[in-house]
């Protein structure tokens, strides 16, 4: 957008979490002379373009000068993904990846069909709708290496389906229930040795992940990647974090592991800590799918969160932090 000069504000909203994804947060600052800019957050892996279109074609009312949003910019993207792969094609095919219509929240849904109107009415590719067992039934083409789904000769997987982990926990002895995901992996060893495009990407997604969020709050980690001043600046953003078992990423003089977090809150008190689970299972909206039962939920409540310290099987998947303190703004919300 356009920058004006003098004092500005700013007025934040913040919106709950969709299906797995976690939350968005759209923030409009006026500069205070007529000009001003407006971002919006999504959230990771695809985030939810057409449902945070809706914000931000209201901001564009509002103030001049804004690009055209999240929609566009992912729907082109991924149709220009798609003519890449097979420049011929008449209407390339895009198959959009989610869970089965019927375990998926209202939210959700309404942004898949969104995106899925966009690719087929303004860039004009042919869009199916998928699950991984459909995507099952995929063959890979001797000689062109296309994915191919019956008729369909597939461009881009726009994936809206979280590939985490389904149950949450460690084990070495999987029953009957882990057949249909261990059943995913040679789907998607399949789609990775053909043309189509998977988006997003894997290091988009493991990049968010905890485990990669603890590693790098080790000492002199993320100077690995970033020169000192940047990496103190978002060092003094992250969560304090403790690895509560022995697979986490952990810092060599322990000072981010189950004994040091054990110190700390019996020290200070229970309550001012919650533990998320590491593998971050697949949890759903809370409404199709029990967050509860797959180990998704976090623990915050100080007698839970005890008990799961003294549990040091089920404590070795989760990650503890100290809460935070909401910042307080000069500003509307």
């Amino acid at each position: 957008g356009s920058g004006g000069q003098g004092e500005g504000r700013w007025v934040g909203e913040h919106g709950g979490g969709g299906g797995g994804g976690g939350g968005e947060t759209k923030v409009a600052v006026d500069m205070g002379r007529g000009g001003g800019f407006v971002n919006t957050v999504c959230n990771v892996q695809a985030g939810e373009p057409y449902q945070i279109q809706l914000v931000h074609d209201f901001m564009r009312s509002t103030h001049e000068n804004l690009q055209h949003g999240p929609l566009r910019a992912a729907t082109e993207a991924v149709a220009l993904a798609a003519r890449l792969v097979h420049p011929n094609a008449a209407r390339p095919c895009v198959a959009i990846l989610s869970k089965p219509k019927e375990s998926l929240a209202a939210r959700t849904k309404a942004d898949v069909a969104g995106v899925g109107a966009a690719l087929l009415d303004q860039h004009g590719c042919d869009v199916i709708y998928v699950s991984m067992a459909d995507l099952s039934a995929a063959t890979i083409e001797s000689g062109t290496g296309d994915l191919l789904l019956g008729t369909r000769r597939i461009s881009v997987i726009y994936s809206r389906y979280d590939f985490s982990h389904p149950f949450g926990s460690y084990s070495t002895e999987l029953g009957p229930e882990a057949g249909p995901f261990q059943a995913e992996w040679a789907t998607v060893e399949r789609i990775e040795r053909s043309t189509a495009v998977m988006s997003s990407n894997l290091g988009c997604r493991l990049a968010l992940r905890r485990s990669t969020s603890l590693a790098l709050s080790r000492p002199g980690e993320l100077e690995r990647f970033l020169p000192p001043d940047d990496a103190q600046r978002i060092r003094s953003v992250m969560p304090e974090q403790w690895g509560l078992g022995p697979h986490m990423p952990l810092a060599s003089d322990g000072s981010n592991s189950y004994e040091a977090a054990r110190a700390v809150v019996e020290a200070e008190g229970f309550d001012g800590f919650v533990a998320k689970n590491v593998l971050r299972p697949r949890t759903g909206s809370g409404v199709t799918q029990d967050r509860l039962a797959s180990g998704g939920m976090i623990v915050s409540d100080p007698v839970a969160l005890r008990g799961l310290l003294d549990d040091e099987q089920r404590r070795g998947c989760y990650v503890l932090y100290r809460k935070g303190s909401p910042m307080t703004h000069d500003a509307t919300v």
